[in-house]
């Protein structure tokens, strides 16, 4: 098929390539979604500064407990305002929607009927267009590209909740409130179409070797350049191909037939040698294929493993009844401490005295129980579900893509 750079042809590749490509990206994305795990996937529970006063002598050991059951790393410190994990994880999901964008806009363009490359998945009574009935639109394609401008948006968000006040801000908290949230709702979306796309869509190898022939004088181009310059040297070789190619494109006629009829090229080149190059499929069996099917047997096999490998083995979520467990263990140790607090002669309640003795009137009563805003909620200890869905949703489109363009059969 076409290679095309600034959306004009280049040179001839595969469409197995680019989708490797696609996948090798893919495939990052989780590596870096694994070695993130342990910076972002931390406890909070240290108190209203940092110090973990509050808790007494029983905070590291509460701490280490709690992360445990909910399946989080222990942070060395609290992390009030130093919201680095925070933004860092808004990126990375960011960064896979915008992959995913990539792939979707390439499918879209090769999808166009002047192209006719991609055959998307069309089912009966689905309506294009209102006033076009002929119309299908690509409009999966459309919203990933969408989800991953909106994802990409959250960042800002994420980048300037870091700038905290002192042990504690909440103009800070308040914005990732809403960039959390939004940031994984997009790109999940995102993943969940692009799923749907893979599957739906199949490569016409008729119609990309069509279109490649077509324009084989293009993208032969830089082939008969590099065999000149074996022989004139390579700038020579390039003013040589420019004029000739420049003045087949402005006076009509094609390339491989003013370089066959011009006498600096038949000097060293032959007449086999000249429509070799300008054969696409030629072209490309003169690269190292031997490397190329090394490196696409290695990512099948990354693929492989990954696809087969159950998420729970893989230590990405903790198992739902450890973290019901967590939750009640958290209720139960919030009961504790505000009783503690309130207690007769407690913090709590020498805090109300003074309250209600400066202000003349009575207390309030103080901090809100336990049912009502517990423990776990206020600290955030809990992970992000999305995190754990990204991740198995990447590792879904992966496997799809690669089976859809069948990159590991010799595409």
């Amino acid at each position: 098929m076409v290679g095309r750079t600034h959306s004009q042809p280049a040179l001839p590749t595969t469409f197995g390539f680019k989708v490797a490509g696609w996948v090798e990206e893919l495939l990052r994305h989780l590596e870096r979604l694994e070695a993130l795990k342990p910076r972002v996937l931390v406890a909070q529970l240290s108190g209203g500064v940092g110090t973990m006063a509050g808790f007494g002598e029983q905070g590291p050991d509460l701490l280490e407990r709690v992360a445990r059951r909910l399946g989080l790393g222990v942070p060395r410190i609290g992390w009030h305002v130093a919201r680095d994990g925070v933004a860092e994880f808004v990126a990375m999901l960011a960064m896979i929607a915008a992959t995913l964008a990539r792939m979707a806009d390439d499918m879209r363009t090769l999808a166009r009927p002047e192209l006719g490359e991609l055959d998307q998945a069309w089912r009966p009574g689905r309506v294009g267009s209102s006033t076009m009935p002929h119309k299908r639109n690509p409009e999966d394609c459309e919203q990933v590209v969408v989800l991953s401008r909106l994802a990409a948006a959250q960042v800002e968000l994420a980048l300037t909740a870091m700038v905290g006040e002192h042990e504690r801000d909440g103009r800070a908290l308040r914005l990732e409130w809403a960039a959390v949230a939004d940031v994984s709702h997009h790109a999940l979306g995102a993943l969940a179409i692009a799923r749907e796309i893979v599957e739906g869509y199949a490569p016409d190898v008729e119609r990309m070797a069509a279109n490649a022939r077509e324009v084989s004088d293009a993208i032969g181009s830089e082939a008969l350049m590099l065999a000149l310059a074996e022989h004139i040297g390579k700038q020579s070789a390039h003013a040589l191909v420019y004029e000739l190619s420049q003045t087949a494109s402005g006076q009509g006629g094609d390339l491989q037939e003013r370089a066959g009829g011009d006498p600096l090229v038949r000097r060293h080149l032959t007449a086999e040698e000249i429509a070799g190059i300008f054969d696409p499929v030629r072209s490309l069996d003169t690269a190292d294929r031997s490397h190329h099917r090394t490196r696409m047997d290695d990512l099948m096999g990354e693929v492989a493993v990954r696809s087969e490998t159950p998420p729970e083995r893989r230590g990405w979520v903790a198992d739902p009844r450890e973290v019901m467990c967590a939750e009640q263990e958290c209720d139960r140790a919030s009961s504790v401490l505000f009783a503690t607090y309130h207690a007769p002669g407690g913090l709590g309640a020498r805090s109300r005295a003074r309250h209600a003795h400066r202000s003349r009137r009575p207390s309030r009563g103080g901090l809100r129980p336990v049912g009502d805003r517990p423990l776990h909620g206020r600290s955030g200890a809990s992970p992000p579900a999305a995190f754990f869905e990204a991740r198995c949703d990447t590792e879904a489109t992966v496997t799809v893509a690669v089976e859809r363009a069948g990159v590991g059969d010799g595409g």
